[in-house]
């Protein structure tokens, strides 16, 4: 069995490329807790920091949210045959003390998580898995209890025998909506797929899918509005051009009450959503000849698929791209990169307002001169923080910058080098005054383990 060990301490916050698309081991520590002093309250202050590191393989959390005074991190756990599972923990948000953890791993097989969603009862977790060792991938979703730690339930879903993945999940009171991409032949009819499950029971009570052309077709995120679902991705025309790909779905039947696409000039990518009353914000990328790959904001009306504004965003004629979107108030804030083809050389986020589109504020941050990306937007007391990663010369940064969600000034930021290594923030969520970053830090090792990366959690006054 691989040795584990957990790091969690308080400290102060040192001031200063495209992700990859789409086991039961409980351990009882000491837990270091501290109380909040006067000094602590700082924005930009480092509360607390947790590290997992594996002697034998190696975790990576990418996923991350909170509610009810817990702070959950989700990735994949690479074992020492190469194998993947899921790896599943929560923390006490005020002193990062583990409160449970879970690993999802059958053995020989491959499961990997791509989104998360926690509820003051239940965290649902869910991906992909193997049905068999060397099998195709089925949607996989995994209930949690967020007090205990206990697995309520878990569904596999296989469609006709090839890959089925979820990709993303929202909840509504019992409702469970599952979004990401099903695979009907062997030939490369991939249609995008939606379905409901019961919180309580997991019971599957309906699923439908978007097939444009007989292409492949995907569902990236969704998002619950009022009683609608509305799945945000993309799909391929028999021209080999690919849209921008929205729809809505009665919540309850699972009636497909619209589909929409975007295409202004041969490609345009639905990659993450928010939602806020009946509009549903849209970001990825479009194609522009000449300009190349734009940065893409939209808004649609959730309950029509009426497309109510739309911002195209070129920062240098070279590659721009938004990966991640949230929204409050007046204020809608996408993140991704941008800069001159071919590569992606700054972090970029832009905020609008979310009735007209108007843009209020962008910011392209270059840390060192190499490429720079921010993965993950959160916005929370008037404070949007991206997190992200800055290369430089093969060295990987983990960057977390905290912009006033009205005027864009920069609050705070952390650039978190550990020794030179493969540093990477990949998302961020918040709870009660405080942000959460998690991702991967790495360090030298000695003797035969070398470097190694390590999952890390990291939190800091908002």
């Amino acid at each position: 069995m691989a040795s584990i060990s957990y790091i969690s301490q308080r400290c102060r916050a040192d001031r200063w490329l495209v992700r990859s698309p789409a086991l039961l081991v409980l351990l009882t520590l000491p837990v270091v807790q501290f109380a909040a002093s006067a000094s602590a309250q700082t924005p930009g202050t480092l509360v607390w920091h947790n590290e997992v590191h594996l002697d034998v393989g190696r975790f990576h959390p990418e996923h991350t949210d909170a509610a009810a005074g817990r702070v959950v991190a989700v990735g994949h756990q690479i074992g020492a045959g190469g194998e993947l599972g899921v790896r599943v923990q929560t923390f006490r948000a005020s002193t990062g003390e583990l409160l449970w953890e879970q690993q999802y791993d059958l053995a020989g097989r491959i499961e990997r998580p791509e989104d998360v969603i926690v509820t003051p009862t239940n965290v649902v977790v869910v991906g992909r898995a193997q049905s068999s060792p060397g099998g195709d991938h089925d949607i996989l979703v995994l209930n949690y209890a967020a007090v205990s730690g206990n697995l309520l339930w878990s569904s596999y879903y296989d469609r006709a025998g090839f890959d089925d993945v979820a990709s993303a999940v929202d909840i509504q009171g019992r409702r469970v909506v599952v979004a990401g991409h099903s695979a009907f032949d062997p030939d490369g009819d991939v249609d995008a797929i939606v379905q409901r499950y019961d919180l309580f029971d997991g019971s599957l009570l309906w699923t439908d899918f978007v097939d444009l052309a007989g292409e492949f077709d995907t569902a990236n995120d969704v998002v619950i509005a009022g009683s609608r679902a509305v799945i945000v991705g993309h799909g391929s025309q028999i021209d080999g051009s690919e849209d921008l790909l929205v729809a809505g779905y009665n919540l309850k039947s699972g009636t497909n009450l619209w589909t929409n696409t975007y295409d202004v000039d041969f490609l345009a990518h639905g990659l993450a959503a928010a939602g806020q009353g009946n509009i549903v914000y849209v970001v990825g990328n479009e194609f522009n000849d000449p300009t190349g790959l734009d940065m893409l904001v939209q808004a649609y009306a959730a309950d029509s698929g009426m497309l109510l504004w739309s911002d195209s965003y070129d920062s240098d004629g070279g590659a721009d791209v938004a990966f991640d979107v949230d929204v409050a108030g007046d204020v809608v804030v996408a993140t991704g990169a941008g800069g001159p083809a071919p590569f992606l050389d700054n972090m970029l986020t832009r905020a609008y307002d979310t009735t007209t589109g108007t843009l209020l504020w962008s910011d392209e941050h270059d840390v060192a001169g190499g490429s720079d990306v921010a993965w993950a937007v959160d916005i929370s007391g008037g404070v949007a923080v991206i997190a992200g990663t800055s290369i430089d010369n093969n060295n990987h940064d983990w960057i977390v910058r905290a912009h006033d969600l009205t005027s864009g000034v920069l609050f705070w930021q952390e650039r978190l080098d550990v020794s030179a290594g493969l540093d990477q923030a990949w998302d961020v969520t918040h709870f009660d005054g405080m942000t959460f970053v998690v991702g991967d830090t790495q360090e030298a090792g000695t003797g035969s383990a070398g470097t190694h990366s390590d999952g890390t959690v990291r939190a800091y006054i908002r």
